[in-house]
């Protein structure tokens, strides 16, 4: 796998929805890298990535830590491919949370 981790930058919405920037699906494969931030006037150690039921990553989600995706691609089976999150955050002070916010989507290969 190429070392350029993709960045998942969490921005709010206009009308107010957490979501990555480039979109709530993310396509990766087992073995990349990935680097969650969120965009500026958020409190870095508010971020909080929960994934719902089994992570697909080596580590718990800490702002700007690079992290590998150690899900393995199930043939067939897009529902076991999919690892939907939920977001948490503080930008302003003021509390943001999205309930699946964003969601993996491991590919083959």
């Amino acid at each position: 796998m190429p070392d350029n981790p993709i960045d998942i930058e969490i921005i709010e919405k206009p009308d107010g929805i957490l979501e990555p920037r480039g979109g709530r699906d993310i396509r990766v494969k087992t073995g990349q890298a990935v680097i969650f931030r969120a965009e500026p006037g958020v409190e870095k150690e508010s971020l909080q990535i929960d994934f719902r039921g089994k992570s697909p990553l080596d580590e718990r989600v800490i702002y700007g830590k690079k992290l590998t995706v150690t899900a393995r691609f199930v043939p067939g089976d897009a529902r076991a491919n999919t690892y939907v999150f939920d977001c948490r955050l503080r930008k302003n002070g003021r509390p943001l949370h999205s309930e699946g916010g964003g969601q993996f989507e491991i590919d083959f290969g």
